[in-house]
């Protein structure tokens, strides 16, 4: 019988930490920006879309959710922060572009003065080793 209690509490537990985690992923400042061309996050591609990109947690603002509108194409990574002189005014993504490949550099959210850099992946670095210069190819939220 103790073992059975036990084990209900455990997955109870359980329960309440999942949908805590699950409302905090919603929670923190996030916007939605069109991107008009194919991209690449950490070696993984992501299609022309629209997207939302926010804060994971607030209690952890260096990891990032990018995710299309219809939700079947998304990441979670891991960000350093940039610091900058002034509040932006837009929102603002930044793309190193390598030829016809595009590798998500950097983006500042509207009214913060700190932006977030993303560590790049394997494949761009490879892309920098390549290439004598990225092209810098900015979008703002509109």
């Amino acid at each position: 019988m103790r073992k059975e209690l036990f084990k209900i509490f455990v997955i109870l537990c359980c329960c309440v930490g999942l949908t805590s985690v699950s409302v905090n992923a919603q929670s923190g400042t996030s916007f939605e920006i069109d991107i008009p061309f194919e991209f690449v996050v950490k070696d993984k591609n992501f299609p022309a879309d629209k997207y939302k990109i926010g804060r994971f947690s607030r209690a952890n603002p260096d990891i990032l959710i990018l995710k299309n509108t219809d939700g079947k194409k998304k990441i979670i990574f891991l960000i350093q922060r940039l610091s900058d002189a002034a509040p932006k005014r837009q929102s603002e993504l930044t793309f190193y572009r390598f030829g016809n490949i595009y590798f998500l550099h950097s983006i500042l959210e509207s009214g913060e003065s700190t932006g977030s850099q993303l560590v790049p992946g394997a494949s761009e670095r490879g892309q920098q080793r390549r290439a004598k210069e990225a092209q810098i190819v900015r979008l703002t939220v509109k």
